[in-house]
């Protein structure tokens, strides 16, 4: 019994690292150690950082956790940082105080930050859906005319042929984006078009739908998902892939519109009289 005591009254000290973690830098001249005891290890574990590192990151965060644990600090943790900050003659902002002060402003930052991932993730899925989509029906019609490395031994089948398809539509956003090509095989003709169909049902309205939320939350961050979106059906700039059908043209040119439609319903607004 003495020896457990003995053990309670001396535990372990165990350094978590020896960079500051949130910019992996050596720790300077103004560290701050933050220390937690566990009762079940008899443990003391420490994390080093530059205490200008950290302050920066609560405040831009909005997160007054430690980054590597993952604890939420207590405002006396918060009022420990403000105390060693001054200590060092550093002019930081006070985590006490915005903890105290703008806690709701950054739970609405937060939220307004999540919901806007969260929209990209789904429109992400809608966009990766219309992808999976073209490559199996391109499958299945590169089946049908025996279109694949051995043509050789399909001589049997009749070479597919495409032409321009006659469109004097104007294909504006939210109307249906018809393929450029058209084939002298009914069923590949047929199978495109029903695609597109299903594409302009239920893909092309809920990927809308999706991305005008996104732009009206933050056009800028909309801006960018949407380049993505665009490179993702393009490929990889080093292998893009091949739209033999056309089914790819018509998904880019959908988005592409949805694109510019969202920018001209926006842009005047910023130039009211």
């Amino acid at each position: 019994s003495s020896s457990s005591s003995s053990n309670l009254n001396n535990p372990s000290v165990v350094v978590l690292n020896n960079v500051d973690p949130i910019m992996m830098e050596p720790i300077g001249k103004h560290p701050y150690t933050f220390s937690r005891y566990n009762v079940e290890k008899n443990i003391i574990t420490k994390v080093i950082y530059n205490i200008d590192t950290l302050i920066d990151y609560c405040i831009n965060s909005g997160q007054f956790i430690d980054p590597i644990t993952r604890e939420n600090y207590t405002l006396e943790d918060l009022k420990d940082i403000d105390n060693q900050a001054k200590e060092y003659k550093l002019k930081k902002k006070s985590l006490y105080h915005h903890k105290i002060h703008y806690d709701q402003l950054y739970n609405d930052k937060i939220f307004t930050r999540d919901a806007l991932l969260g929209l990209d993730r789904l429109a992400g899925d809608v966009v990766a859906d219309m992808l999976k989509k073209v490559e199996e029906n391109t499958v299945i019609m590169n089946a049908i005319v025996g279109k694949n490395n051995n043509n050789n031994n399909n001589n049997n089948n009749e070479k597919l042929r495409r032409s321009p398809r006659n469109n004097n539509n104007n294909n504006n956003n939210n109307v249906f984006v018809s393929n450029k090509y058209q084939f002298n095989n009914t069923i590949v003709n047929d199978l495109i078009d029903s695609l597109q169909v299903q594409f302009a049902s239920n893909e092309f309205p809920t990927f809308a739908d999706l991305y005008s939320q996104l732009y009206t939350a933050d056009k800028h961050y909309a801006k960018q998902c949407m380049s993505h979106y665009l490179q993702y059906i393009k490929g990889p700039n080093n292998k893009v892939y091949s739209d033999y059908y056309g089914l790819l043209n018509s998904i880019l040119l959908f988005m592409k519109g949805e694109e510019n439609y969202m920018n001209s319903q926006y842009i005047p607004n910023n130039n009211q009289q």
